[in-house]
């Protein structure tokens, strides 16, 4: 009985996944000269922020970019030209390292209504009528990250 993982334990596991996932992020933006930071206190607006001024359709191709490396990318998702509209406001991109929960359409409506959000990235699975929502909203998404990926590169001593 010593060697039981606990409830603390999951929730732990699950948090460095998620501090993990966040920060691979951030470096595959900034690689391709996207300034992007990891919010703080719980930010309810997404976990990473992109300063409003980035090129919005540079941000997304980059997405599409880190997308086609984990899921298939459908050919219409590669075509841009229907981008969300510039701003001057900050934008962010939702992660979420959920290991039994599947997003589908009412986390979808929750993440859609912040109104900041143009990526979503999550260990999960995306249901079709999820992913439907988030194209309507030309969110880019990524569904079945692979934990290994960040688990292996950035595991703490």
């Amino acid at each position: 009985m010593a060697n039981e993982i606990t409830d603390e334990d999951k929730l732990i596991e699950r948090l460095e996944v998620h501090r993990e996932l966040v920060g691979w992020i951030i470096q595959e933006l900034e690689r391709k000269g996207i300034k992007a930071e990891r919010t703080t206190k719980n930010n309810s607006k997404g976990d990473i922020r992109i300063d409003g001024h980035s090129d919005l359709t540079r941000l997304q191709n980059v997405l599409l970019q880190i997308k086609e490396r984990f899921n298939q990318v459908e050919p219409r998702e590669k075509r841009t030209q229907k981008v969300k509209s510039q701003t001057e406001e900050d934008l962010y991109i939702e992660v979420k390292a959920y290991k039994a929960t599947n997003i589908g359409s009412s986390i979808a409506k929750k993440i859609i209504a912040k109104e900041t959000i143009v990526g979503v990235v999550t260990t999960a699975k995306i249901y079709k009528p999820a992913k439907e929502l988030f194209a309507q909203e030309n969110i880019i998404w990524l569904e079945n990250f692979p934990e290994e990926l960040v688990k292996k590169s950035s595991k703490r001593e």
